[in-house]
């Protein structure tokens, strides 16, 4: 649906209420509506809500073009949703990273490249969440009744979405990126690739298993899709 300038899309649900939400990182415009409603009363809405949507998109973009990284000092990176500015350190030893109270210390050896920096950062994210999914994966697995020792996963650098359910092979992908959200929002994306071990569409069947195992899922997977420092690392 074409409102102003914008190409909104329209999902009809079984809900009583609109969702309107702008997602990073390229301002995607997207309305979840109850299934009752018109296209009138829809774009009517939206129409009304023209000047938020240009004020969200307006955030959500300047941030993705701010993103661009060359893993220096002072430069932002997040860990489980809190910000810690990078200082660069000199060393002759392995490099390494160290977290403290809002920093994050990364020891480098001379010549290091960029590319040298961004890969020694991805594999203690890679560290970090990997202790992350074992410890939600064993708690979940055993409440979903999920045999763990049939289930593989992995972790890879996904950039569009969060997890990826291969249900006849029982093999979940995890991106990467996950390293930098909320641990809150990493354990909703580990019970939505759960469910769908058991079921493939996003059906009313799907969210009834949701509801029943993460009451609060909807309100995580509204901060993990608010959480606009995710703009995608250039690379």
């Amino acid at each position: 649906m074409k409102i102003g300038e914008f190409e909104v899309e329209v999902e009809r649900k079984k809900i009583k209420n609109m969702h309107l939400a702008v997602y990073p990182p390229d301002g995607r415009v997207h309305i979840s509506v109850p299934e009752h409603l018109s296209d009138w009363d829809i774009s009517t809405f939206l129409y009304s809500k023209l000047g938020w949507i240009r004020k969200q998109y307006e955030e959500v973009t300047a941030q993705h073009r701010q993103d661009v990284r060359d893993f220096v000092t002072g430069e932002s990176h997040y860990l489980f949703g809190e910000r810690y500015l990078l200082q660069l350190i000199p060393t002759t030893d392995a490099p390494r990273i160290d977290v403290t109270a809002g920093a994050m210390d990364m020891y480098v050896r001379p010549r290091m490249t960029r590319d040298d920096r961004a890969s020694l950062l991805f594999t203690y994210y890679r560290n970090q969440l990997c202790e992350v999914l074992e410890r939600l994966l064993t708690k979940w697995t055993e409440i979903m009744e999920e045999n763990p020792d049939t289930l593989q996963w992995d972790i890879e650098m996904m950039l569009r979405k969060w997890g990826e359910c291969h249900q006849h092979q029982r093999r979940i992908i995890f991106s990467l990126l996950l390293a930098r959200v909320p641990v809150r929002c990493i354990e909703y994306v580990v019970v939505h690739e759960l469910a769908h071990l058991q079921v493939a569409d996003h059906s009313a069947q799907f969210t009834a298993l949701l509801d029943r195992h993460l009451p609060d899922w909807r309100p995580r997977k509204q901060e993990l899709d608010n959480f606009i420092t995710l703009s995608l690392p250039k690379q």
